[in-house]
């Protein structure tokens, strides 16, 4: 899988996590560095990796992806006993808010589209998490269940905008557009 992430994208990787740039934009991708039953196990290299790339965005809205959300963050543990990151989301979240105008994206919990799905780490700084819902099966909890449904993003430079989407039925949801300042 990584040979043909790697192909798709025109970068090599040899890890589980990577970087790579969009328009200008970093994304990085996190990975589970060891195996743990539904939680990542995060090196201290990957760490490293995460914080070199975010100091490399240089104050450019940057995304981190990693499957799973940190703890005690969209609704957890209340919606998933065992939903988060793991034991690591501390060390995470340290290196992410060391940083301006970083977008933690995560899935795993299969939840819907609702007020849980933005977590604001920092407004001052720009730091915050969304929550991306399931698309190709219904969602377990939340205002809009259905399958199909995504979030689109714009970047400008002045601002970021999520706006969550039924891309089954070709209708963005209402109330549930994020726009952010950059800082």
């Amino acid at each position: 899988l990584m040979d043909k992430t790697g192909e798709y994208l025109g970068i090599e990787i040899d890890k589980p996590y990577y970087s790579y740039d969009v328009n200008g934009y970093t994304f990085i991708v996190m990975g589970s560095d060891t195996w743990k039953f539904e939680k990542a196990g995060i090196s201290e290299e990957q760490l490293e990796f995460i914080d070199s790339e975010l100091e490399r965005a240089d104050g450019k809205p940057a995304f981190v992806v990693c499957h799973q959300p940190l703890a005690n963050t969209h609704g957890l543990p209340e919606v998933w006993k065992n939903g988060d990151l793991g034991p690591d989301s501390e060390a995470v979240k340290a290196v992410l808010m060391k940083h301006e105008n970083v977008f933690y994206l995560n899935g795993h919990l299969h939840d819907g589209v609702y007020e849980k799905s933005l977590e604001v780490f920092d407004a001052e700084k720009g730091v915050y998490s969304i929550n991306l819902p399931a698309f190709g099966k219904e969602n377990d909890y939340g205002k809009y269940l259905q399958n199909g449904l995504g979030v689109y993003v714009e970047v400008y430079d002045d601002s970021v905008i999520f706006t969550a989407r039924d891309f089954a039925r070709g209708e963005n949801l209402e109330g549930y557009t994020y726009t952010f300042d950059i800082k």
